[in-house]
């Protein structure tokens, strides 16, 4: 799930049981909200993409808070990754 912003940040850190965020995450989502949280949060959650595509052949996403741009982003990214340039959105997604 890629973080939504700062707030989101600490809130899963310090209140849900078995997630721990790194500092340098943290401190990378510090002040941010909206759109800038959301960008930074997708960044962030490509870099673990990164090395579980290289030990697993699929991948689950969890969209924060309706936000499902975030999610059509990283599919993209973890298409391309994969070599699949015949990622198409359904004109309800649109």
């Amino acid at each position: 799930m890629p973080l939504a912003s700062g707030n989101n940040a600490d809130y899963l850190h310090n209140e849900v049981p078995g997630i721990q965020l790194s500092d340098e995450v943290r401190e990378r989502m510090k002040g941010l909200s909206g759109p800038e949280g959301r960008a930074m949060g997708v960044q962030i959650a490509k870099e673990p993409l990164d090395t579980a595509m290289a030990y697993f052949k699929g991948i689950y996403l969890m969209t924060p808070f309706l936000s499902y741009e975030m999610t059509v982003q990283l599919t993209k990214y973890v298409w391309e990754k994969a070599g699949r340039h015949d990622f198409h959105l359904s004109p309800l997604a649109k």
